[in-house]
This record gives C-alpha cells, structure tokens and sequence, in this order.
C-alpha cells in the first residue's frame, strides 16, 4: 500500500495543477472533504469539490520539488503527506510562485485507494511581517522577485525616462518599474516597484509617451499590465497589493485587452 499511496498522491497532485479534472474526480470518494488555502476552498461533497476546481480549470500551474511520505496506514486505509512549490509563468494573468504542503487521508474501497479527506496549505513563515514598505509580507517579495525575473527575461533593458517632481526635482524613472498611475489635480504619482512620486505632469500627457503594455482602466488610472495579479468584477488586483476601480461600462473592454496581452506575450 505504501508505494501506491505515495504514487497516487504524486499523480493526484501534478494531474490537478495539470487541470486534469476528469483524473482527479476518479480518485475522490462521494464524501471527500477538502480544506484549500484560500476561503471558499473548505469542500463537503464530491458534488462540491468539482464544481470548486472547475473554476480553476482555465489556468495551468506546474509542480517541482514535490516529496512525499506515507505517515500512517491500517487496513481501512493510509495517510500521506506531502511538500512542493508550485509556480506559473504567466498564463491567463497569474504569476505565482508558492510553497505548499499537503496530507491526503485514504480509504480502501473496492480494492483501490479513494481520498476522503485533502488539506493543502501554503507555508506559514511566507506570511511573517516584515520590515519593507512595499512589501510587508514574504510570500509578496518572493512572488515579486519571481515576477520580476521573468519580467526581465522579456523586456530586457531598462528604459528609463526623466520626469520633473513638484519641487522641480528631477527622477529617473525605468518605465518597466511603474506598476500603475494615478492622476491628481495637475499632477500624477508614480506607484513604482520600489517608491511612490508625485510629478508635474497631468496624466493625460503622460499616457501619450507610454508603451504598449500600459492601459488607461480609469480616468484616474493607467496601469501597467506586467503587474496584474488578478482581475475581479470592476476591479483589479496588481501586485503591489492595490486594488484599482474600473467603471461598468468600460470593464468588459478593460478585461479583454488584459486578455489579449497576456495571450500574446507569453512569459514563457
């Protein structure tokens, strides 16, 4: 049983961050709970379960690193745990890099294993406090310095612009580092991966000089795609932790570019 167990897990695993559905359901019992690491992922029902993981069957992740253990077992069943980081390049507007751990509880039914019970969970240690401004969780800077690197492996070079402050200050601004804009009365401010600066430029001007992946969401916001985390309704979600406002009437449009642009420019 123990090979089998540890093996089925592996598989469990890597065919769900596949999104392999169909694969994944065999492996379920009728009554399986399922304890995830984000909110509405605390499952009863095999109904449930599925209906859960459909919607995340449009976006791909990968798994490396993957190690399991069998840590307890009867004839009725077994235990396995597990530990792995799984990660995504880009594909349908996410970007992540996370740490993860798993135990699957198994019951023998009809002569082969069926998962009763799965918790997954991110490690703890990435969400301790720290002391950087803009980054003031772990998990954050480790999924910024990831985003980053493939970021670079993209653009290349840095392409810096000089933009005057309101004390007439001058700052040397590498474009690929502005995650969004936000217009004020005369002035913008820069939201920059590391800073934040107002300057003496109404935001109008400024998106006529801006390249191809910056886009107006709002009168009072451009952002710059390289930066989207995620999109809800009317909202989106960079990486920095702001949640932007997009009106109704622009939002479908607003969606389908974010779309369009990370189709076209695959980070892989």
């Amino acid at each position: 049983m123990k090979q089998d167990a540890v093996e089925l897990t592996r598989m469990i695993m890597r065919k769900h961050y596949e999104r392999d559905l169909d694969f994944v359901i065999e492996q379920m019992a009728e009554d399986i709970m399922w304890i995830g690491p984000l909110k509405s992922q605390f499952i009863n029902g095999l109904d449930n379960f599925k209906k859960i993981l459909e919607i995340e069957q449009g976006i791909p992740f990968q798994i490396k690193d993957d190690v399991y253990e069998l840590v307890g077992e009867s004839e009725e069943g077994c235990v396995v745990s597990g530990k792995y980081t799984v990660y995504n390049e880009g594909v349908q507007n996410y970007i992540m890099l996370a740490q993860q751990r798993c135990t699957f509880v198994y019951r023998r039914q009809e002569g082969r294993l069926l998962a009763i019970h799965i918790h997954v969970s991110n490690t703890a240690d990435n969400l301790l406090a720290g002391n950087e401004k803009y980054f003031p969780f772990k998990a954050g800077r480790e999924n910024y310095e990831y985003m980053q690197k493939l970021i670079q492996e993209k653009i290349g070079k840095e392409k810096k612009v000089c933009f005057k402050g309101l004390n007439k200050e001058e700052y040397f601004v590498d474009i690929n580092q502005i995650i969004y804009i936000e217009a004020g009365h005369r002035k913008s401010r820069l939201q920059c991966v590391d800073k934040a600066m107002n300057i003496r430029v109404p935001i109008g001007e400024i998106e006529t000089e801006l390249p191809a992946q910056f886009v107006r969401i709002h009168r009072s916001y451009i952002i710059n795609l390289d930066y989207v985390l995620n999109v809800q309704y009317r909202e989106i979600n960079m990486y920095d932790g702001s949640a932007l406002p997009v009106p109704e009437k622009r939002y479908p449009q607003v969606l389908k570019t974010i779309q369009d642009y990370h189709e076209n420019h695959s980070y892989r």
